[in-house]
């Protein structure tokens, strides 16, 4: 197996310190031994936990270090972090594009989080141009687009009850109590926040 780092990961600022190629190469061949990702098939893999987290591609007989960050606190060793790192298949430029034509996505939409930025929580999916809706039976009709919201925003939010099913319409217009647009993008409206239920006046980002 060959492993390469590419200089985004040695460099992912230019204000930032160039780590060193031997030391990022030994960090990604023990990230491979403790999360067996050339074991898996050829993707992008998401290693993180926490706030740190390591872009990997898996290719036939290498791995690629696209790009990391946080791991430098434990001098990029992995042993106090056994356990707890997380993998997930995550997707490149071209399979989120070839991902958003099959589900026909018209737009993205947003929310505010506690530190007042936007991170993205829904989608507005045109039914005709979707590969994956426009045969269902159930959204035949007179209806052009569909709400489609993540789930966790339950978890964060108060919201309608009516949106735990998807939200068919035709016009924006028709889902203003929703959502609202703003600086050129589709806003989650301002829904009051749930507190944390295993930690006291912790609030859900």
């Amino acid at each position: 197996m060959n492993y390469i780092i590419t200089q985004h990961a040695r460099q992912r600022r230019r204000y930032k310190e160039v780590e060193s190629e031997v030391v990022l190469t030994n960090f990604l061949i023990e990230l491979d031994m403790l999360c067996s990702i050339s074991t898996r098939k050829n993707a992008l893999y998401k290693i993180a936990y926490k706030d740190i987290c390591a872009i990997v591609k898996k290719e036939t007989e290498q791995l690629i270090l696209v790009t990391q960050r946080g791991f430098k606190q434990y001098d990029y060793h992995l042993t106090k972090l056994i356990g707890k790192l997380k993998v997930s298949v995550t997707q490149d430029k071209d399979t989120k594009k070839q991902q958003d034509e099959k589900n026909g996505i018209e737009h993205e939409v947003f929310r505010v989080n506690y530190k007042g930025k936007l991170v993205f929580c829904g989608r507005i999916l045109d039914i005709d141009k979707s590969k994956v809706y426009k045969n269902n039976p159930k959204l035949r009709g007179d209806f052009k687009f569909i709400l489609d919201l993540d789930y966790k925003l339950f978890t964060k939010y108060y919201l309608p009850k009516k949106l735990n099913k998807d939200i068919l319409f035709n016009s924006v217009d028709e889902i203003i109590d929703i959502i609202h647009f703003e600086d050129d993008k589709y806003v989650l409206n301002d829904f009051k926040r749930r507190k944390s239920r295993n930690i006291k006046g912790k609030i859900y980002e």
